[in-house]
């Protein structure tokens, strides 16, 4: 157990490694519960109906990696909500930490003080230590829905009627084995994310009031003015989202085309007027990414400015109202301010990530709906007794179509 804790058995690869470029036999075997063929059934009854209700049935799905995750993130909180404390603390234990010259000898430092530094940086290496393990699980759980959500999709493509696969693009079908899969299997890390961010929030301002007390009003307001622009970015992120997969769509469905008529084309000489046509499409794909990019762009300033807004809006208002700033007061809560950076400097990037799994979502509703065949249920003979048959004057027709 010890040495799953520490990824022990990632040592083997990476001495490998160390002595020569790694090749693909190299690579460690897959666990059992990676396999596809082991994926939970539980994916295979999912409702599709509601794309939120759709999106955390497949998270809950994984099983014992959501049920980890859900651990994990809770104890980072903890341990993360304890750093500002403990530095808090070590502040008030130096001698003369607020004295113009600064000077530390082992003599003057007190025992508590060293005992407190020697927590905070165990504190840090167990957290460290907590993020790969996330990490890892969140990987595992990837692996697992990707496993299962095609497992479906293949199953399902394997009983559609005749009607439907003739109303279907090709590639429909790749996307939805590809890029409409993944998107939902992105929810292994962006619903981990919102958990983080949702009671790292609530602990952070929690440890705020202890300091700053009423001045953390204040700090709240600037988040709630700065959160409707995450808001607004992540809807711009929605709709290009959907336009660049419908662009995709047209993609991947055109060089099919081409492909299957590849001696037309050539016999014709139609190289040119395809070639512009597929570029066509390329580009407008590639200006829709561009804007993509453009959004991101915005979302990380937004990320970046979160914390400086926040902590001077409310060191101003705690010295307005009276308070006296220090040393150990400052540096903790500036540790707390840090803190919530990232929750919300990434509620632009989680909603980005959400609107794409509610696409995804959408399209593969929309393919599981498609009309099916009956699966034939019949007993065999088990006689295994040579049959035959003579028929005459025999019309077939499939049921969906009025011809023979």
């Amino acid at each position: 157990m010890f040495k799953d804790l520490l990824f022990h058995s990632a040592g083997s690869i990476i001495r490998t490694g160390r002595t020569r470029p790694l090749q693909p036999e190299d690579a460690p075997s897959l666990p059992a519960y990676l396999e596809p063929e082991n994926a939970p059934q539980r994916f295979a009854s999912l409702d599709t109906s509601n794309p939120v209700r759709f999106i955390f049935g497949v998270f809950f799905a994984t099983g014992t990696p959501a049920k980890r995750i859900g651990f994990l993130v809770a104890t980072k909180v903890f341990l993360a909500a304890l750093s500002p404390l403990l530095l808090h603390r070590l502040l008030e234990l130096l001698p003369n930490v607020s004295a113009t010259t600064f000077s530390l000898t082992w003599e003057s430092l007190p025992l508590a003080a060293l005992t407190t530094a020697l927590s905070l940086g165990m504190l840090g290496m167990i957290g460290a230590v907590v993020q790969q393990h996330i990490y890892y699980t969140m990987l595992r759980g990837y692996a697992t829905v990707v496993n299962g959500m095609n497992n479906r999709v293949m199953h399902h493509t394997l009983r559609l009627r005749r009607s439907s696969r003739s109303m279907m693009q090709t590639g429909d079908l790749v996307n939805h084995l590809s890029s409409d899969t993944d998107a939902l299997a992105e929810a292994m890390f962006f619903i981990p994310e919102f958990m983080n961010s949702a009671l790292q929030t609530v602990v952070v301002i929690s440890v705020l009031w202890y300091y700053l007390g009423i001045a953390t009003l204040a700090s709240l307001a600037m988040l709630l003015l700065i959160s409707p622009l995450t808001v607004i970015v992540a809807r711009r992120f929605r709709r290009l989202d959907h336009h660049i997969m419908e662009l995709r769509d047209t993609r991947v469905t055109l060089m099919s085309q081409i492909l299957q008529g590849i001696r037309v084309v050539k016999y014709h000489a139609w190289e040119r007027s395809v070639t512009d046509e597929v570029q066509d499409v390329r580009n407008q794909e590639i200006a829709t990414r561009i804007r993509i990019v453009k959004a991101d762009a915005l979302s990380n300033v937004i990320f970046v400015s979160t914390s400086t807004l926040v902590g001077f809006v409310g060191f101003v208002t705690y010295t307005a109202l009276g308070g006296v700033l220090t040393a150990p007061l400052i540096f903790a809560c500036l540790a707390l301010f840090t803190m919530l950076e990232e929750p919300f400097g990434m509620i632009s990037y989680l909603l980005k990530n959400l609107q794409h799994a509610r696409v995804a979502s959408g399209r593969l509703h929309a393919f599981f709906q498609a009309g099916t065949r009956e699966i034939e249920t019949s007993d065999i003979d088990q006689d295994c007794t040579a049959v035959g048959i003579e028929v005459q004057g025999l019309t077939v027709r499939f049921p969906d179509s009025d011809k023979p």
